[in-house]
């Protein structure tokens, strides 16, 4: 019998507890809605430890000097330089709709003038042009 009135008096306080509880928190809404946003916010973020996406940097791009480019001067391996940038033409030489003639004569050059005489401004050239780039051209 004692067993069944301690666990009465053990449920009783339980339950007033619980009620105690409720009723102070209903009537302090404010200090819920603070326990709620401490609870909810974000981890709050250390600039000493959290890394910091910064974007990609950019690979550095190769250069090239006149002599470098000019040792590509032939259809087995054919570099030229157009408006400070180095393009490797090898595998478009036989493409060319000029012939191969034309991309032949530019090999190992700067190329500038040549291009820009025949294709300056033309937009297709440029675009068929910059798939090739390799580099820069280190003057």
């Amino acid at each position: 019998m004692k067993s069944i009135k301690s666990i009465a008096i053990f449920l009783i306080l339980v339950f007033i507890i619980v009620i105690g509880i409720t009723l102070i928190s209903s009537s302090q809404p404010d200090k819920v809605s603070e326990i709620n946003s401490i609870v909810n916010r974000e981890p709050s973020v250390n600039p000493v430890t959290t890394p910091v996406n910064n974007p990609p940097e950019k690979p550095a791009v190769k250069t090239y000097t006149l002599r470098e480019v000019a040792t590509h001067s032939n259809s087995a391996s054919c570099w030229t330089i157009v408006n400070s940038n180095v393009y490797n033409l090898t595998n478009w030489i036989n493409q060319h709709p000029g012939g191969p003639e034309a991309i032949l004569g530019i090999c190992g050059k700067d190329a500038t003038l040549a291009f820009e005489a025949q294709h300056g401004g033309q937009r297709r050239p440029e675009t068929e042009l910059a798939k090739y780039k390799i580099g820069a051209y280190a003057k």
